[in-house]
């Protein structure tokens, strides 16, 4: 009987047990960067309540990868002066 996490290597054809991968799988997109960032309480809250008026109610990490781009597009549109 095979375990969930076992599978047929191709390449030689013998059964190996391997052990599920923790973590985000890789993107399909090579310019995805993490970026890790720290909030304030107040911040959070703020952004946890745009996203509770939202009907598509996004996660919070599209919710700040929106407010960056929009943030951008505002600023290339002045001319770069913040």
């Amino acid at each position: 009987m095979l375990l969930p996490e076992t599978f047929c290597d191709t390449y030689n054809g013998t059964m190996q047990a391997t052990r599920k991968r923790m973590g985000r799988p890789p993107s399909a997109s090579k310019a995805e960067h993490m970026v890790h960032v720290r909030l304030t309480d107040e911040l959070k809250s703020d952004l946890e309540r745009i996203r509770d008026e939202r009907l598509d109610r996004p996660g919070l990490s599209a919710l700040i990868r929106e407010a960056l781009a929009a943030f951008v597009t505002s600023s290339r549109k002045q001319g770069g002066k913040g």
